[in-house]
């Protein structure tokens, strides 16, 4: 998924307690804290504890080590009689959100984990468009699924695929953001429900949610529309109804990295982990990420394509047919796209094998897929992939991972996405600098800036 046309964005990041308030300098930070907070404690549609965010990551923004703990040990109460209850309290004693969101933070550090969705719903009503959106995603992630599911009368593909609404569609007419009475109407709908019960407040909450993300899915900002599509992503994690199909040979149960398919024959063993090793001379070929097939960046005469084949990899695939996949939501399409990758890389290569895979995201997903069901890749380069069972079982079957990503992703954060792949082959580069966009490690600004040419390795 790609947020294009807007250049890298940074943002500061600021671990001090008074970087809570409301304000453009601080709205980078803000939007991660919601991010984390939305993800902590989070879990699946049965219920299963999904572990997203890192250790290093609560201190990078100022929580405290203990709230991972708190957090879960919410996990086994009632929301409604939990969280719920202090936010219908501030509720009745008048909604500020900008006061609540100081005294939400402040509690919240101090051990108070029944106020992390409290501060949520101070961020929904912010007046900042993007740390808005970000809370808008954080609060469906707060609240358990079977929660969300009775509080609206929705069935579970509604809350993957939030009401129904689909990202193929066209998203209409850009509607530019109106700060203030965002701030304000929000508010005071909140404000409504102080005379009504708990789950009413939560329910006007999570409709509120869901307002303001479909808003944002028509905001000019190209990272805004990017930070929504979050809600949607969530279904990767989330839906652990799926069972393996006849697409996918993996086996279920062997999550620990040993493999579940025969290692290619022709794959040498692997390099040890320091100097980035000398790339076979083979065929190269780009992978793009969910909803990207329309994005240039990996197609011959795009900036990435033209990037890799100019400085890095002479042998990318720059022919008429390159491969690409649908692109969509679904595990099924990237267990169809491993499959196609296969056939595809067999007609391209003539059986010689393929050199280097770059693979943004979910693409990732579609290359290491490939692997478990037998087909060699000699070297894998993974651009903010979200790690799961299928990467940890593929690592003993690729001779050199290269996994570059940021040190913290907004998107696959509020997608519930792991965000770090470790292993004896595994050659890790995590960018320092905060930014906004996803997409952003396929820029080659940030890959000149940052010297990636060179961890590759010729």
């Amino acid at each position: 998924m790609d947020a294009q046309g807007d250049g890298r964005q940074e943002y500061e990041i600021h671990p001090e307690d008074d970087s809570i308030e409301e304000s453009p300098e601080t709205e980078g930070t803000n939007a991660s804290r919601f991010a984390i907070a939305g993800a902590l404690g989070a879990t699946t549609l049965r219920g299963a504890p999904l572990d997203v965010i890192e250790p290093d990551m609560l201190a990078m923004f100022g929580f405290r080590d203990e709230l991972r703990g708190a957090v879960e040990r919410l996990r086994g109460d009632n929301p409604i009689f939990g969280e719920g209850e202090f936010l219908q309290g501030t509720v009745r004693g008048g909604w500020q959100p900008r006061a609540v969101r100081r005294d939400a933070w402040r509690r919240l550090n101090d051990g108070s984990a029944g106020r992390r969705l409290t501060l949520l719903a101070a961020g929904l009503c912010s007046s900042l468009e993007r740390e808005s959106v970000v809370a808008a995603v954080a609060v469906l992630n707060a609240l358990s699924a079977s929660v969300v599911i009775d509080l609206l009368g929705i069935d579970a593909d509604d809350l993957l695929y939030p009401l129904s609404l689909s990202l193929a569609e066209p998203a209409g007419e850009r509607v530019v953001w109106r700060r203030e009475e965002w701030a304000e109407d929000s508010a005071e709908r909140l404000s409504a429900s102080a005379d009504g019960d708990t789950r009413d407040v939560l329910r006007r909450l999570l409709l509120l949610a869901f307002e303001r993300i479909r808003a944002a899915l028509r905001s000019p900002d190209e990272v805004v529309r990017e930070l929504a599509a979050a809600a949607w992503l969530r279904a990767v994690a989330l839906d652990d109804r799926v069972e393996p199909t006849v697409y996918d040979s993996e086996t279920v149960a062997d999550d620990e990295g040993r493999g579940g398919a025969v290692p290619p024959a022709d794959v040498p063993a692997g390099a040890p982990p320091g100097a980035a090793p000398a790339a076979p001379a083979r065929l190269s070929t780009l992978i793009h990420g969910t909803w990207a097939w329309q994005a240039d960046w990996w197609y011959p005469g795009g900036d990435f394509h033209t990037h890799v084949a100019g400085r890095l990899r002479p042998t990318l695939y720059d022919d008429g047919m390159p491969f690409s996949w649908s692109g969509e939501l679904s595990g099924q399409h990237r267990a169809i796209a491993a499959r196609r990758l296969q056939d595809w890389l067999a007609t391209a290569t003539g059986g010689a094998g393929v050199g280097t895979v770059f693979a943004h995201s979910y693409g990732g997903e579609v290359a290491v897929r490939a692997v478990n069901n037998g087909c060699p890749i000699a070297q894998l380069v993974l651009l903010s992939a979200p790690i799961h069972r299928h990467h940890r079982r593929a690592l003993p079957h690729i001779p050199d991972v290269v996994d570059i990503r940021l040190r913290f992703d907004l998107v696959l954060t509020g997608a519930l996405a792991k965000q770090r792949l470790r292993g004896p082959r595994v050659r890790n580069r995590i960018i320092s600098k905060a930014f906004w966009q996803h997409g952003v490690t396929h820029d080659p600004a940030l890959w000149q800036g940052e010297g990636l040419d060179a961890f590759v390795g010729p």
